[in-house]
């Protein structure tokens, strides 16, 4: 008997985790985000977002994983275009979290820098800018994440330190993706008390 009861708790303890984040995190607060299934026992998060969802997105290229501030504007600018209208069918759509960061390292001091934006909307129109594109995330697709709080805007360091310590966390566990890392905000710029994350993909 006792060993059925552990049994069955244990079970309901592993469901409890795995489906912990099918309603809507907090940190999303009163905007959209993508769902997910989150399973904590490694130390790390490891997400399943469950259903296929699509992101628009923009990219740069230039020297080192630093991301200055008027990078960050101009590919802010043109994704904050394409939802006020800036698309072939002229609609506007309310701006979602979280935005994602994605760093792909091309071993040459290069690094390709994409910003996206989800889209919580059915069949979302194509850009007019041909910097813009739409990205479809397929169901099921799993991210390594490590998240932390801050006062005020995650500077570099932060970030740095944080996917070191989530990479340290992984270990030998699992193998992910080289070269390439997200860093993700969920937060407006003025906000104080902001939630941060860092991810990485399953290899």
């Amino acid at each position: 008997m006792t060993s059925y009861l552990s049994s069955t708790l244990a079970v309901l303890a592993c469901l409890c985790v795995t489906t912990f984040a099918q309603s809507k995190p907090s940190f999303c607060k009163t905007y959209e985000c993508p769902l997910f299934n989150v399973d904590t026992s490694n130390g790390y998060e490891m997400r399943t977002y469950t259903s296929e969802n699509v992101w628009v997105g923009t990219t740069i290229t230039s020297r080192g994983s630093y991301m200055g501030w008027m990078e960050q504007s101009r590919m802010f600018n043109r994704l904050f275009r394409y939802i006020s209208g800036d698309n072939e069918a002229g609609t506007r759509i309310d701006m979602t979290v979280p935005v994602l960061m994605k760093f792909e390292d091309l071993q040459n001091g290069q690094f390709r820098k994409t910003m996206l934006f989800y889209l919580a909307i059915p069949n979302p129109p194509n850009p007019s800018n041909g910097d813009v594109f739409l990205e479809t995330v397929p169901a099921n697709t799993n991210f390594m994440v490590r998240s932390w709080r801050t006062f005020f805007w995650a500077t570099t360091r932060s970030y740095n330190d944080n996917m070191d310590a989530l990479r340290d966390a992984i270990g030998s566990s699992a193998s992910v993706k080289p070269n390439l890392f997200y860093r993700v905000s969920y937060d407006s710029p003025m906000t104080f008390g902001r939630h941060n994350e860092v991810w990485l993909e399953p290899q």
